[in-house]
């Protein structure tokens, strides 16, 4: 469900991702929170383009995310997925991974070396969310 906030808009789907683009912002927050799940994945890169956040930076912060509902080939099929979404849009935006824990940050790091082996994109892992915000302040976004 979509829903305006006072300054913000949000997604919330019934489980797990909540998405933030506030107006002048430079990049979108997305959040996951308990398991993650190939839908909300799905949901939130749907989100990012409806909304106009596909071309601007993000930080995608899986720091609440409980544990991994995909299976390791559904990684390498998302980032597929994506790909394919991404030949009738714009350049992507630079994108900060937030995985602080060890099988989450493992599976984001194999999800971006499949995807930068068929995109040119600026993509990266990071620790934690200071990290991962210096890191796309340097795109200015």
């Amino acid at each position: 469900m979509l829903r305006p906030g006072t300054r913000s808009l949000t997604l919330e789907t019934a489980m797990s991702v909540s998405f933030e683009l506030k107006p002048g912002d430079r990049h979108s927050t997305i959040r996951f929170t308990g398991p993650l799940t190939l839908e909300d994945a799905q949901a939130s890169l749907e989100e990012q383009i409806r909304n106009g956040a596909w071309e601007r930076g993000a930080l995608v912060d899986m720091s609440g995310t409980t544990g991994i509902a995909v299976q390791f080939q559904h990684v390498r099929g998302f980032a597929g997925y994506v790909t394919t979404r991404a030949r009738n849009l714009p350049p992507r935006g630079p994108v900060a991974v937030v995985a602080p824990q060890e099988v989450m940050y493992g599976a984001m790091r194999m999800f971006q070396q499949w995807l930068e082996a068929v995109q040119p994109w600026d993509v990266y892992v990071a620790r934690s969310v200071p990290e991962a915000e210096e890191w796309l302040a340097r795109f200015g976004a």
